[in-house]
């Protein structure tokens, strides 16, 4: 059982505070019009052996047409505040790492999010995301970030034994339940969201931080 119990009005789950509300962005319709259509360049600065690429803030709505599969060996992508709303052009990349797509418009978890067996880091925070899907797969994760989203169950996790780092917190999940198998478990935040009772806890026998406030 967990060691340690936080459970104070800090928003240790991530600094933003909206739950309910759209979490795309700040992006006008006019902004978003004005998205270069043609995003061809966008790389051409990197060579084919990168494996670390950034895109943080970029205005970019597409990951198609950036030509990521020139990457073979890439390791980490960070496509943090953009407008994405589809991850399916990142299966070729099957060398990533770590993959960061905080605050876009993904509605789901794509299948090309299957693909990607190395996984150790995935960050799906501040979308628009209803299911926890298409991860079973990733059994090498340790860290996985759904905060901020529109998910209401705890589901398809019990692959990830290797998961140390779990944040499901400003979510819509009214019961603590689909944990069991996360053997590894240290860190679980769930707070801001519509739980009401403490349990399914009992095999994470090694969490040590719970925050739920």
């Amino acid at each position: 059982m967990p060691e340690q119990i936080i459970a104070d009005d800090e928003a240790l789950c991530r600094p933003k505070e909206n739950d309910d509300e759209d979490v795309s962005g700040s992006e006008s319709e006019t902004e978003v019009n004005e998205v270069v259509d043609d995003q061809q360049d966008v790389l051409s600065e990197y060579p084919d052996t990168e494996t670390h690429i950034e895109l943080m803030h970029s205005r970019l709505d597409s990951l198609a047409g950036l030509g990521l599969e020139r990457f073979t060996g890439l390791e980490y992508l960070g496509c943090r505040q953009n407008l994405i709303k589809d991850l399916r052009p990142l299966s070729s990349l099957t060398t990533l790492q770590e993959v960061d797509f905080y605050d876009n418009r993904l509605k789901r978890v794509d299948e090309g999010v299957a693909q990607l067996t190395q996984l150790t880091s995935l960050d799906l925070s501040f979308n628009k995301i209803r299911r926890i899907e298409n991860v079973s797969l990733l059994t090498k994760l340790s860290e996985l970030f759904f905060v901020s989203n529109k998910i209401q169950r705890i589901e398809n996790l019990g692959t990830l034994r290797m998961l140390t780092n779990l944040e499901l917190g400003a979510n819509r999940i009214r019961r603590i339940e689909g944990l069991d198998e996360l053997v590894a478990l240290e860190q679980l935040y769930l707070g801001k969201n519509k739980i009401t009772k403490l349990e399914g806890l009992g095999k994470l026998t090694r969490l040590r931080v719970l925050s739920i406030q």
